[in-house]
């Protein structure tokens, strides 16, 4: 039994890696705050896409993570994780 787990957890994956992970760029952005009118930057550091809700949004030069990504084990499951609708 131990070594048929052994195997499984020794298994090669056919796939090559960078065919296997997505490469997302994370970048901190600056963005104009539309009640004050100053310039704001954010805490944490936001995909482009999650980026266009913040107006006039521009990168912060030297703040990019780059994030690998899988896609098959990562799915966006967000707002409905935990969720249990009230009977």
């Amino acid at each position: 039994m131990r070594s048929g787990a052994r195997a499984a957890v020794n298994a090669v994956v056919e796939l090559p890696l960078e065919s296997a992970m997505k490469h997302v760029e994370y970048w901190r952005w600056r963005y104009r705050d539309s009640k004050s009118g100053r310039m704001c930057r954010t805490m944490y550091a936001l995909s482009e896409a999650e980026a266009t809700r913040l107006p006039q949004a521009e990168r912060i030069p030297g703040t990019m993570i780059l994030r690998e990504v899988d896609e098959a084990d990562f799915a966006d499951t967000v707002p409905h994780v935990g969720f249990r609708p009230m009977d």
